[in-house]
């Protein structure tokens, strides 16, 4: 009994993927020294050539070298539909479905029956390469389903996607080369961020300690350092406002000036207690960013800049990343994850000697216009800033349908 190798595509396989194919096949196949006729296809094995003694041996080298394949197409597997892709092919298929065709058009990442075939991997091959398939980031694949001991596994299937690096950052609107201008030839990803925000949650002290942790503060104290950072000048007017029921007590100027330490509840720019002044630079802006109710009353403080200070334009230091910087996610915990990540730009910004922190209005679409606001961090309010006039306003809020 002989099997020859020419019945078995699999080295077309191995030699397009530059897998040494005598290495794979390294006991498992035997010179003939008499003419043999193949068990498959009844062609005859001359002297001299290779061949498998019998079907246990060609289907164990087989096994051998279908993972041998598979370990090398996962390398290219940097993420998949079960991780990173899932937001994109969710967005794809609410944005870009064709509703009479019942078909969605995908211009990121490539599904596994193209990305096998771009590899020549045969039909024949193709079922035993895909369960043996890995993504690199998640790591699906390989072993199958099972609900207690690998309820979040599977093998993939034909139709999943797996995604680069560039697709991930193509969908988030980053552009990783002119990023790693800004962060001085620091490169810092979207995927890093995420780990770092499920990290921080956990381990909110020890955020200095993770790897994107310690990106972010280099990138900042670099940027600072090389006076990259955005000047408010001189005489620049800000506004402030809070709002109070109608009945209440009226505000007082100091009421408008942040909370004292330890009162303040958690925001995008503060942790729980940690006192930040934020304020915007259009009027019209406030009654969005404090969430009046019908009841409320809003104070509106004209707030003028005393000296130039030093701030950190964090939409245009981390444009791309928006997702992570500028969550529309509802929170209602007292504390919030959607601010984590915030919230430790702003222990970095403090450290470094930063006054505050500029970032976009996120309800520009509502206004009719951009806005900025800004989160002052560390300031002397008797040399940096100062309040001049009081008015309170009765807003009328409409809710949208």
């Amino acid at each position: 009994m002989a099997i020859c190798l020419k019945c078995n595509d699999i080295f077309e396989s191995l030699e397009n993927l530059n897998i040494s194919i005598a290495e794979v096949a390294e006991g498992f196949t035997l010179v003939t020294s008499i003419n043999k006729l193949c068990l498959y296809c009844n062609e005859e094995i001359s002297i001299g050539e290779s061949y498998f003694k019998d079907e246990k041996n060609f289907v164990e080298f087989q096994n051998k070298a279908v993972l041998a394949i598979a370990d090398s197409l996962s390398k290219q597997i940097e993420f998949c539909s079960h991780c990173k892709g899932i937001d994109i092919e969710s967005y794809t298929y609410r944005f870009t479905k064709v509703e009479e065709y019942g078909t969605e058009t995908f211009f990121l990442g490539i599904d596994l029956e193209g990305f096998l075939r771009c590899h020549y991997i045969s039909y024949s091959l193709k079922e035993l390469v895909l369960k043996q398939l890995e993504c690199q980031y998640c790591n699906y694949g390989r072993e199958p389903y099972h609900p207690k001991h690998n309820p979040n596994g599977g093998h993939f299937e034909i139709t999943d996607r797996f995604y680069s690096q560039n697709d991930i950052d193509s969908f988030y609107g980053l552009d990783a080369k002119e990023f790693s201008k800004l962060a001085h030839g620091i490169e810092l990803h979207n995927h890093e961020l995420d780990d770092f925000k499920d990290y921080i949650f956990l381990n909110p002290l020890l955020a200095y300690r993770h790897e994107a942790g310690i990106k972010i503060f280099n990138i900042l104290k670099k940027h600072y350092d090389k006076e990259q950072f955005t000047l408010i000048k001189k005489g620049t007017s800000l506004y402030r406002g809070r709002k109070r029921k109608i009945d209440a007590k009226e505000h007082t100027m100091e009421d408008l000036w942040n909370p004292g330490e330890g009162i303040a509840s958690h925001g995008r720019y503060n942790s729980v207690g940690t006192s930040v002044l934020y304020c915007s630079d259009t009027e019209s802006s406030i009654p969005y960013e404090i969430h009046t109710s019908p009841d409320d009353v809003v104070t509106i403080a004209e707030m003028f800049v005393k000296s130039d200070l030093k701030l950190l334009d964090v939409s245009a230091l981390f444009k791309g990343f928006e997702g992570f910087i500028n969550p529309d996610s509802l929170d209602s915990k007292i504390l919030k994850k959607k601010y984590l990540l915030t919230n430790y730009i702003r222990d970095c910004c403090y450290q470094i000697g930063y006054n505050g922190i500029v970032y976009e209005g996120v309800h520009a679409g509502s206004l009719g216009n951009r806005y900025k606001n800004y989160a002052f961090v560390k300031f002397n309010k008797e040399k940096m800033l100062d309040i001049g006039t009081l008015k309170s306003v009765k807003y009328k809020v409409v809710y949208n349908q």
